[in-house]
This record gives structure tokens, sequence and C-alpha cells, in this order.
């Protein structure tokens, strides 16, 4: 079985392995292990032989994480990612990892994404920039957010008040 994996997730990723046809994935980097519960790593990934729909084999991201079940019901992890995918091509591809694959079992979920940018190399995470880098990063991603991803945001102003762009962006 793969190492590295935490032994809540260990059910899921073994039906993530027989369904993906894949053998059990190298963890490279752990990026997040947070309060949340979610296992969220960057992982090699090798098709095995014999695979109808293989996974080519190379670096993605990886994360197992409880379903989560809400009062009233809303969509799974997994609906989301895609609707957000569709929202605006070139917003997803620049910022949105690719859910390529997904698998239940029981309570838990496996997602494996390809990675946003297309490159280990072109991953940041929040805690490995400073400060200043963190701000600036921030504003352009907020900037995306507001003018690639919504295309009705276009009628907002960079100057208008933050509820406008708020209230613009989540109606």
């Amino acid at each position: 079985m793969a190492k590295d994996i935490p032994h809540q997730f260990i059910d899921v990723i073994g039906k993530a392995i027989d369904t993906w046809v894949i053998e059990p994935p190298q963890v490279l980097r752990i990026l997040t292990d947070g309060e949340s519960g979610a296992f969220v790593a960057i992982a090699h990934i090798r098709s095995r032989e014999g695979a109808s729909e293989p996974v080519p084999s190379g670096e993605y991201i990886l994360k197992l994480d409880s379903e989560h079940k809400w009062d009233p019901p809303e969509p799974s992890e997994w609906q989301r990612h895609k609707h957000a995918e569709g929202r605006s091509e070139p917003f997803a591809r620049r910022h949105i990892p690719t859910l390529l694959r997904h698998v239940v079992s029981g309570e838990k979920i496996a997602m494996l994404y390809d990675l946003a940018g297309r490159g280990v190399s072109n991953l940041l995470t929040p805690d490995s920039l400073d400060a200043r880098s963190l701000i600036l990063q921030g504003a352009q991603i907020a900037q995306s957010l507001l003018f690639d991803l919504n295309a009705s945001s276009r009628e907002v102003s960079p100057c208008s008040p933050s509820t406008t762009v708020l209230e613009t962006m989540v109606a």
C-alpha cells in the first residue's frame, strides 16, 4: 500500500488504485494536513498495464478527504469543482487544478488533480511566500477572479466598494 497515506484513508486509496488502475502513489510532498482533516499532497502516479483509460504517469495533486454532508444538501466537492472549471476555461487553466478522477469509498473521497499552471515548479502555496509576494499574488488572483472568472463582474470597476464587488461576485 502507499506509504505516507494516513490510516483513515487506506480504504479509499485502495479503491482509487483499483479503479484508476495505478500503482500505489508515491507521495513527494505533503501540501497540507490541516484542521479540516484532508490530506493533500503532490504524488507521483504510474499507470499499470491494461488500463482502459490510463492516467499518464507523472506528478499530480492527490486529495483525500471525508465526504461532507450539509443540511440542506449541497453538491459534493468534486461537483462544485467541475462547475468552477466550467465557468471560465482561461481562468481555470491558470488557477484551478483540473479534476481528473475521483472515487468515493464509504464516507471518504479520493480526488486526483492535474497541476494548475501545469507543473510542480509553478506551484506556490501561501506559506512558501514572503508577505510582500503574498500580497502581490493575492491581488493578482483577486483581479483575475473579478475580471476573468465572473463575466458579470465587468460592470464593477476596480474602484468599487468591496461590498459591491463581493455582491457581484457571489450573485
